[in-house]
């Protein structure tokens, strides 16, 4: 800006930059005036207030629903994976698709929640936006290194004569399909994909359960695949790999063992070691069809000698094996009955071994 006189010694015309006469006045007035904002400029500098930035983006917030074989709930330190995919609108907005669940590059890849009365990851994650729908994935347990969401590779526990190892051989899935952005939590409903084989060896001819709980030293599940391995996207679980023994865990009159899903054809399944000798039995659960151990529950009452799979949140297939001096593994069962285990778990089959 300029000054111009206009008598050359009273007064003063302060012209802005746009040409506008805005004042004549003294120039004392204006000398005064000069300092008085040159003294304001500063403190008024100081003085701004930066304005509150608030975030309007949606948190993402999840709960599960579980009946877990033991302890029938997640527990604190539990670690599950989670998968985040956004859908797709369509051009008139009446509809929304789900997206492709990829290896890397969705919405959300593979972080880890950590269970302490609720779940929480280390970082804060968030919704798109305010209207895209999503469909959310979890495993149990988590694992770090995930090369590809349609083989996604866990191994099951050889030693699982322990509670805890046994437990560690869980392996849970869950998918809630197009959720919409909310405060409110996103409810994954997870199920068991492992299969669960129950033992129990009842007395027999020549034994009482205290000399049978005396003689019978050890239970082996035989020619069992321990590779499991998940598709993310379906939730399908199957044994792959070389097979070897597993210890079941015994807990009480029963021993239990975590399987994966998977076909046992012309094999010794179990094998006892009574009065200090070894039987073998070959036959226990189908006679002339393979065995298949399925993922989920068997409510239908389908004997798995039908080599189906079944999908549910609960599997056990419970074996009751009749054992006497004379017994004789191997040969066809001489009984099938419905029952219900003592664990609440719906058993297909009842076999007794024959004498």
């Amino acid at each position: 800006m300029n000054f111009y006189g206009l008598d050359g010694k009273n007064s003063v015309e302060y012209l802005c930059h746009h040409n506008l006469t805005l004042k004549v006045m003294d120039k004392k007035t204006i000398l005064s005036s000069l300092c008085l904002m040159a003294a304001l400029l500063p403190a008024c500098k100081q003085s701004s207030i930066t304005p509150e930035v608030i975030d309007k983006r949606i948190p993402i917030k999840i709960a599960t629903s579980i009946s877990k074989v033991v302890d029938e709930s997640f527990e604190t330190g539990d670690k599950i994976g989670l998968y985040v995919v956004n859908a797709s609108q369509s051009d008139d907005g009446s509809t929304w698709t789900a997206g492709a669940l990829l290896d890397t590059g969705n919405h959300l890849d593979n972080v880890c929640y950590t269970y302490d009365g609720g779940w929480k990851s280390i970082v804060q994650h968030f919704w798109k936006d305010a209207y895209t729908k999503a469909d959310f994935y979890c495993y149990y347990p988590y694992t770090q290194s995930v090369n590809k969401t349609a083989e996604m590779h866990f191994e099951t526990a050889k030693d699982q004569s322990t509670k805890g190892a046994f437990k560690n051989c869980e392996i849970l899935w869950g998918k809630t399909e197009l959720a919409s952005p909310s405060e409110e939590y996103v409810a994954l409903h997870t199920s068991h994909r492992m299969s669960q084989l129950l033992i129990r060896v009842l007395p027999g001819k020549g034994f009482t359960e205290e000399t049978l709980e005396q003689s019978l030293t050890k239970v082996t599940v035989n020619n069992i695949m321990t590779d499991a391995v998940l598709n993310l996207e379906s939730g399908e679980l199957q044994g792959k790999g070389t097979a070897s023994d597993i210890s079941p865990w015994k807990d009480g009159d029963t021993y239990r063992a975590m399987i994966a899903p998977q076909t046992i054809e012309g094999k010794q399944l179990v094998s006892l070691v009574v009065d200090d000798m070894e039987r073998k039995i070959t036959r226990l659960l189908s006679t002339s069809t393979p065995t298949t151990l399925p993922q989920g529950p068997n409510p239908s009452g389908n004997t798995l000698s039908k080599s189906r799979r079944t999908r549910a949140p609960r599997q056990a297939v419970p074996t009751f094996l009749a054992m006497s001096r004379a017994t004789s593994f191997g040969q066809k069962p001489r009984t099938k009955q419905p029952l219900t285990s003592s664990s609440g778990w719906t058993s297909p089959t009842k076999w007794r071994a024959s004498e």
